[in-house]
């Protein structure tokens, strides 16, 4: 087990212990779901605090299990520091997420969407640092017919897509902190833009390296 797999491990540990505890002094009906506004709007009980590592558990097996199994596995070791640092950012906004859900529910008053948006901008900047990186593979990155069919479709896209996913991080950023009743919607608009405008992009440069192929 490498350093960064340890560090994922231990703060796995960490979700378990911190569920545990947010299920000894957390009331019974809890605040679980909230609007756009950062208003809570669903609520259940309080076990709902351990669902937060058993995600944590469940999606750190699936991101070292399934990889092995892809047949252009090699490629990936090819951008595996990048791809270990993406892994413990996703672990570590999976556990701020658990703490804001304690915090909240322990009667600390705050907007919920403005404070999620510095750990949604780190999450989608990791993204496209992890993009710009990648190599094809079939379980990582941006993975559309054009860009699994060639290397060059593939580099050019994940260039584009780090880009703009870093923007995107941005932009999030600002206007989760200064508008946060509307930054759900913009993410969401930024995000269908970035992925309707990523499969158009590798479509093209797919066409393009086919006709130059026929010349």
């Amino acid at each position: 087990m490498n350093k960064v797999n340890c560090i994922i491990t231990a703060l796995a540990l960490v979700s378990i212990v911190l569920a545990a505890w947010g299920y000894s002094v957390l009331p019974q009906i809890v605040a679980s779901h909230w609007n756009a506004s950062g208003v809570a709007d669903g609520f259940s009980g309080k076990e709902t605090s351990f669902l937060f590592p058993i995600l944590v558990v469940i999606i750190v097996i699936l991101f070292n299990w399934l990889p092995q199994y892809d047949p252009l596995y090699k490629n990936i070791e090819k951008f595996g520091v990048e791809w270990n640092v993406f892994k413990a950012v996703f672990v570590l906004f999976m556990i701020y997420l658990q703490a804001l859900f304690i915090a909240y529910n322990l009667g600390f008053s705050f907007n919920f969407t403005q404070l999620l948006a510095p750990a949604f901008a780190a999450l989608f900047y990791a993204v496209g640092v992890l993009l710009a990186k990648s190599k094809r593979n079939y379980f990582i990155g941006i993975r559309t017919p054009w860009t699994l069919a060639s290397d060059l479709v593939w580099e050019k896209t994940h260039s584009l897509g780090s880009k703009l996913f870093k923007a995107t991080a941005i932009a999030f950023l600002i206007v989760g902190l200064l508008l946060p009743g509307f930054a759900i919607w913009v993410l969401l608009g930024l995000l269908i833009g970035v992925v309707v405008y990523l499969l158009y992009f590798s479509y093209s440069q797919w066409k393009k390296e086919k006709k130059g192929k026929k010349r």
